[in-house]
């Protein structure tokens, strides 16, 4: 376990250091690859697309977490959110016309 989370952490730390730079992230991978002993250009792969994925996981929760902390704290403050001062003909404010729109195409099957 260890291993794995040492080498997670040098090839993460490689495209870090390259900045985008691929031919300077090819030799800093390629560095991690001598000095872990890899024989196989496939174990980078892995730890790329594992490292992808956390790096996605890791974004959507920031996200979801930020949404949250801006969601009203309150039944005052979720009824003036809903209504609110840019409330539509049906007495609902444009952002909650468009969230029960958008829940209503994931109900039926649709995308967002």
């Amino acid at each position: 376990m260890i291993r794995h989370l040492h080498a997670t952490e040098r090839v993460a730390l490689a495209a870090e250091i390259a900045q985008g730079d691929r031919e300077r992230q090819q030799a800093l991978v390629a560095a991690v690859q001598h000095d872990l002993f890899w024989q196989s250009r496939d174990t980078v792969q892995i730890y790329n697309h594992a490292i992808s994925n956390a790096e996605a996981h890791e974004r959507l929760q920031t996200a979801y977490i930020d949404r949250l902390k801006t969601q009203p704290r309150s039944a005052r403050e979720a009824a003036a959110v809903i209504v609110g001062s840019d409330a539509s003909e049906g007495g609902l404010a444009q952002e909650a016309v468009q969230r029960l729109a958008r829940l209503n195409r994931l109900r039926s099957g649709g995308s967002s």
